[in-house]
């Protein structure tokens, strides 16, 4: 009977909880884009363990932000 909130985190199917997630996609995409309005073409992801979730969901909004803009990914810049 303790309320629980789950923050970024996926809920076990026997758990009752309610759940906080970003959409650190669309975020990552966000950053990134704007970075390149700004004239910025070399751009670092630095990045944590990639089994993490959010881990790659912000890698996916880094590559699609940069491949809908033309800019080539520069592996050595992950």
């Amino acid at each position: 009977d303790v309320p629980i909130i789950m923050i970024d985190r996926d809920v076990p199917g026997d758990l009752r909880a309610s759940i906080v997630r970003n959409d650190h996609k669309s975020g990552m995409r966000a950053a990134v884009e704007h970075l390149l309005d700004l004239g910025h073409r070399r751009i670092a992801y630095v990045t944590g363990r990639r089994e993490i979730s959010t881990v790659w969901e912000r890698l996916a909004g880094y590559h699609d932000a940069l491949a809908e803009r033309g800019v080539a990914l520069d592996r050595r810049l992950v």
